[in-house]
């Protein structure tokens, strides 16, 4: 097995699994159309909403490989301070999205807020084992 696929294999599963959720939430009553706006019962599909989505959260990875560049990885702090640092305004402002808005919408935040979670524990992981590593 390349040493290169392992390191990418959480980079696949996030955006295979993004982008599940966002055609599964397609699926799901909207709300705010029905109790707000009064739109009857079926709603349609929204594709085009779910492709643009679809897009937004591939390019959001693919930033993120970019950023965090786990070829070359090998316990960089800074990497990965850089994304909590600038994912947490993104997920912040991409809440503010969520108000009245289709489910793939708040589900895409869920996902990004998944996402950022996991960066910040890594950053504490990372830190954590620098700190044990210069003790021993």
């Amino acid at each position: 097995m390349p040493k290169a696929l392992p390191r990418l294999v959480p980079f696949l599963l996030a955006w295979l699994g993004g982008i599940a959720v966002l055609v599964w939430a397609g699926t799901r009553v909207d709300g705010y159309l029905l109790n707000v706006q009064g739109v009857p019962l079926p709603h349609p599909y929204p594709t085009s909403g779910v492709a643009w989505f679809s897009v937004l959260l591939t390019v959001e990875v693919a930033v993120l490989y970019a950023i965090v560049r786990p070829l070359s990885f090998d316990h960089s702090v800074g990497r990965l301070v850089v994304v909590v640092i600038l994912g947490a305004p993104y997920l912040l402002g991409h809440m503010v999205m969520t108000m009245h808005a289709p489910p793939y919408v708040a589900l895409h935040w869920l996902w990004l807020a998944a996402v950022w979670l996991v960066a910040l524990v890594a950053l504490v992981v990372v830190i954590v084992a620098r700190v044990a590593r210069r003790r021993a």
